[in-house]
């Protein structure tokens, strides 16, 4: 029996939809708690209240005699390595100090440039002066402007001019209550935007699969992806493999990896989320190489020979539609 967090969102129905194991959900949310596909779910205190979240897993796993917990969410897998040891319960995690490395977009661009990690050239607006000196240092236009916390490409623009930023930094704070200093500027990288999930298991990796995405509900880096297409690149493996390793030689469970490439096709890390799955796992459980059954196995104790695959599918996700899988083939 598996604990699994953020019960009742679509990201982790699909999940445990996609596999035959037994799930106990939990969620802090008193909506999702009803739209959770699972038979029985607890509503939990949020992650932020890290002592009575901790408390609250150790609770359920008691209870129901759990072999393992699954947090979901960027929060709750930051709280609960944070208090790993105290945790009552299995879990497959990386360590902390990667996942508070990765947990705000500047403190990763930080750890990353330092362990020499490709990466986009930021910077951290603290100020207007900040932005002035972006577009001084950076000479192409336009740049990306983006929050140091969070997913889904909020509060994401392309920024044309120093007034341009300042403008819209300004308009987002005002409307959005963020704090002063919340946002990013950096390089913007117009090549191709790849998402690739990993799975390690004490520094070796273990499985590595691949997509592009390719359509958007808005625009391009502003928007979430609405379509993402499987491939296999081994340069992409290698660089992936080789950025990881640069960060921790200890890497378990799941790493997923944001790429965008340069013009020139020079691959670049924007961000990696550490822990949690992505949402899009239909695709990643496609073919010979199920992902989510793979990390159970390796959480398990089992031990398996590396694998990767293209599976030749294309995920399609619309907003009043549930997301579904189709064969490239279809597409010829």
């Amino acid at each position: 029996m598996y604990l699994i967090s953020a019960a009742g969102s679509g990201g982790t129905n699909r999940l445990v939809e996609s596999c035959k194991s037994d799930f106990i959900g939990m969620t802090a949310d008193k909506y999702k708690i009803h739209t959770s596909v699972l038979s029985t779910n607890y509503l939990v205190p949020m992650a932020v209240e890290e002592e009575a979240y901790v408390e609250a897993v150790n609770r359920i796993s008691k209870q129901h005699g759990i072999e393992l917990f699954i947090p979901n969410s960027d929060s709750e897998v930051f709280t609960t390595t944070k208090y790993i040891e105290h945790i009552g319960v299995k879990t497959f995690l990386p360590d902390h100090e990667l996942v508070r490395a990765t947990f705000d977009k500047w403190d990763f661009y930080l750890a990353a440039k330092k362990a020499g990690v490709e990466v986009a050239e930021t910077f951290h607006i603290t100020s207007e002066k900040e932005i002035e000196k972006a577009f001084e240092s950076l000479e192409q236009r336009p740049l990306w402007c983006r929050v140091k916390s969070g997913s889904g490409s909020r509060y994401t623009s392309k920024v044309l001019s120093v007034e341009d930023a300042k403008h819209y930094i300004r308009h987002q704070l005002l409307l959005n209550s963020l704090p002063d200093d919340e946002f990013l500027i950096s390089e913007y990288l117009p090549g191709d935007d790849i998402a690739v999930m990993t799975i390690w298991k004490d520094g070796h990796i273990k499985m590595c699969k691949m997509a592009k995405r390719t359509r958007y509900f808005k625009k391009a880096g502003e928007s979430p992806p609405s379509v993402l297409e499987s491939f296999f690149d081994p340069k992409i493996e290698s660089f992936v493999i080789e950025s990881i390793q640069k960060l921790t030689s200890s890497a378990n469970g799941v790493l997923n990896v944001d790429i965008k490439c340069r013009e020139d096709g020079t691959p670049v890390v924007t961000e990696i989320n550490a822990g949690r799955f992505y949402y899009n796992m239909q695709l990643f459980n496609s073919g010979n190489f199920h992902a989510f059954e793979i990390f159970l196995k390796l959480a398990e104790g089992e031990d398996l020979a590396y694998c990767t695959e293209d599976p030749e599918v294309i995920f399609i996700r619309e907003q009043d539609n549930e997301p579904y899988i189709i064969p490239k083939h279809l597409l010829k």
